[in-house]
C-alpha cells in the first residue's frame, strides 16, 4: 500500500520533470509583459518603425505560442533521440515563427487593400486623432474614461482601437477638417516660449516676446535715423549762411567790393553742391553703420521708415524661427505695436499658413493616396496604424490566455494523474473541461463587469461603426480587448517590471 501511494505521488509530481511546462511559464511570462508593452505602443506617440519593431516582437512571441502549443506531439514520441527532439524542436519553431509572420502580414495586408483612397486619407487624421486623445489635447464627446483618464488600460485599449472604431463614421472628413484646425491652433499656440521647440506661442506670449522687443528695436533705429536725416537737414538749411561767407571771404581775397553776378552764382553753386555731398556723407554713413543700407533722408512718419524695403527686410531678419519663414505670407509688415492690432494683422496672418501647410495632407485630393501617389505610402503606413494595434492586443491576449488554459491544463495533472493503462483522454477530458470552463468564465465575467469606457454614450455608436466595418465578431472583438485590459493590463505590467526587470521590448515612452 506505501508503494502504491509513493508510486501515485510520484505520477502526480512528474509534471514538474517535464520541460513542457517551464517553457509554458518562460514564453507566458514574456508573452504578459509584451502585452502590457504593447497596449503603451499601441496607445502611443511612436514613428511607424518602432511600431514596427514592436510588431515583429509580437509575431515571433505568436510563432512562438502555435510551437509551444504542438511542441508536446514531438516531445511525447517514441523511439526519437534527444538529439531528435533537440532539432526537431528547432526546425518546429522556426516553421511556426515563419508561419505567424506571414500569416499576420497576410491578415494586415488584407485587410489594409480592403481601403480605399478615402478610408487611408481618413486613417491619417485618426492616426493623429489617436495621439491627440493618448494625449488629452482631444476627446470624445459623450465617453468617460473613468478617474484615470487615458491612462487607464480600458482608455489606452480605446485610444489604440479608435482609428478602427470610427472609420466609417459618416461625415468623417468634415469633422475630422474642423478637429484638426482647432487641434493644430492649440498645439501651436500653445502656452510656451514662441519660437522655442517648434512652438508658436499664444497671441499674447507672441506680442510680449516677439513683436514688441522688435518693434521697440525699430523704435530706437528711427530716432537714429532721424538724428541722421535732422543733421543733414540742418546742414542743408545753413546753405545760404554758408554761401555769404563763401561771397565776403571771395570778395576779400579779391580786394573788391562788388563782383559780378555770374561770379556770385558759380560761388552759391559750388557751396550748395560741397555742403549737400559732405551732408549727404554724413548721414548715409549713419544709415550704413545703423541698418546696412542707404536710406532716403526724406521718411518724415515712423510708418513710412517701418515700411522702407530696407527696414523690412531688417525686420523679418531679425524674428525667430518659424515666423521669419513664415512672414513671406505679409508683403508688408505693419508698424503696428497695440496687442489686439498685432493678433489680428500679425499673428493671425502668420499662424494660418502654418496651419494649413500641416492640414495639407487631410486637403489632398484622393488620387494622391492611390498606391501610387504622392502620399500613398503616408496612407498605407496610416491605414496599418488603423489596422495593426487591434489586432496585435487580439492576437497577444489570446496567446496569453491560450497558454494560461495550457499551464492549468498541465498543473492539473497534479489533481487528475494519468493512471497506468489508463488511456490519455480519461485524464485529459476532466482538465481540458475545467479549464475551459475557467477560461470561459474570465472573459465572461470581464464582459459583464463594468467598464465606464464601454458603457459611455458614445461607445455604441462606435460599435456600431466598427461593426459595418469589420463585421460584428470583429467589433465584439474590440469590446473584449477593451473591457479585458481592465484586468490583465496591471497583472502584466507588474509581471514586465518586476519579474521581467522592466523589460522595454524596444520602447522607450516619450
Amino acid at each position: 500500500m506505501p508503494a502504491r501511494d509513493s508510486a501515485s505521488a510520484a505520477s502526480r509530481l512528474a509534471i514538474f520533470r517535464q520541460p513542457i511546462l517551464w517553457l509554458t511559464l518562460l514564453y507566458l511570462a514574456f508573452e504578459l509583459g509584451f502585452s502590457a508593452r504593447l497596449l503603451d505602443v499601441s496607445s502611443g506617440t511612436v514613428s511607424p518603425e518602432m511600431l514596427k519593431d514592436v510588431e515583429h516582437i509580437g509575431r515571433s512571441l505568436s510563432g512562438l505560442a502555435l510551437a509551444l502549443a504542438l511542441l508536446p506531439l514531438l516531445l511525447n514520441r517514441t523511439g526519437l533521440t534527444w538529439r531528435n527532439k533537440l532539432g526537431g524542436t528547432l526546425l518546429l519553431t522556426l516553421f511556426c515563427i515563419g508561419g505567424m509572420f506571414w500569416f499576420q502580414s497576410w491578415l494586415v495586408r488584407e485587410l489594409t487593400e480592403e481601403l480605399d483612397a478615402r478610408d487611408r486619407r481618413n486613417a491619417v487624421f485618426l492616426s493623429l486623432a489617436a495621439v491627440a486623445l493618448s494625449n488629452g489635447e482631444m476627446r470624445v464627446a459623450r465617453l468617460d474614461l473613468g478617474p484615470e483618464g487615458s491612462s487607464s488600460p480600458s482608455a489606452k485599449a480605446f485610444v489604440a482601437a479608435f482609428p478602427a472604431l470610427a472609420l466609417t463614421k459618416p461625415d468623417l472628413e468634415q469633422d475630422a477638417l474642423s478637429v484638426m484646425r482647432q487641434l493644430l491652433r492649440r498645439r501651436i499656440t500653445e502656452a510656451c516660449e514662441p519660437g522655442m521647440q517648434g512652438c508658436f506661442g499664444t497671441a499674447a506670449d507672441f506680442h510680449d516676446m516677439v513683436w514688441l522687443p522688435l518693434y521697440l528695436r525699430m523704435v530706437e533705429n528711427y530716432a537714429r535715423y532721424s538724428d541722421g536725416a535732422q543733421a543733414y537737414h540742418a546742414a542743408r538749411r545753413l546753405i545760404p549762411e554758408r554761401q555769404e561767407a563763401a561771397w565776403r571771404e571771395y570778395l576779400a581775397s579779391r580786394r573788391i567790393r562788388q563782383g559780378s553776378a555770374a561770379e556770385r552764382a558759380a560761388i552759391d553753386l559750388a557751396v550748395r553742391n560741397r555742403v549737400e555731398l559732405e551732408a549727404d556723407r554724413a548721414a548715409q554713413s549713419i544709415m550704413r553703420d545703423s541698418f546696412g543700407a542707404d536710406l532716403p533722408l526724406n521718411l518724415v512718419r515712423f510708418e513710412d521708415f517701418f515700411r522702407h524695403p530696407a527696414i523690412q527686410a531688417r525686420m523679418r531678419a531679425l524674428l525667430p524661427q518659424p515666423f521669419q519663414a513664415l512672414s513671406v505670407s505679409l508683403p508688408v509688415l505693419p508698424a503696428v505695436a497695440d496687442e489686439d492690432e498685432v493678433r489680428r494683422r500679425v499673428f493671425e496672418p502668420l499662424l494660418q499658413p502654418l496651419i494649413e501647410a500641416q492640414m495639407e495632407p487631410l486637403l489632398a485630393p484622393l488620387a494622391d493616396y492611390e498606391d501610387e501617389g504622392r502620399l500613398g505610402e503616408r496612407g498605407r503606413e496610416a491605414a496599418e496604424r488603423v489596422i495593426v494595434p487591434p489586432i496585435a492586443l487580439g492576437f497577444s491576449l489570446a496567446g496569453g490566455l491560450g497558454h494560461l488554459f495550457k499551464l492549468g491544463f498541465l498543473l492539473l495533472t497534479i489533481a487528475f494523474p494519468q493512471r497506468r493503462g489508463q488511456p490519455t483522454w480519461r485524464s485529459a477530458m476532466p482538465r481540458a473541461a475545467l479549464m475551459g470552463s475557467g477560461v470561459a468564465l474570465l472573459v465572461t465575467v470581464t464582459l459583464l463587469q463594468p467598464n465606464s469606457v464601454a458603457e459611455s454614450p458614445a461607445y455604441p455608436v462606435l460599435h456600431r461603426y466598427a461593426t459595418e466595418r469589420f463585421t460584428a465578431t470583429g467589433a465584439a472583438t474590440i469590446e473584449w480587448i477593451i473591457r479585458m485590459q481592465a484586468y490583465a493590463y496591471p497583472c502584466n505590467e507588474a509581471i514586465r517590471r518586476h519579474l521581467l526587470f522592466g523589460l522595454n521590448y524596444g520602447y522607450q515612452p516619450a
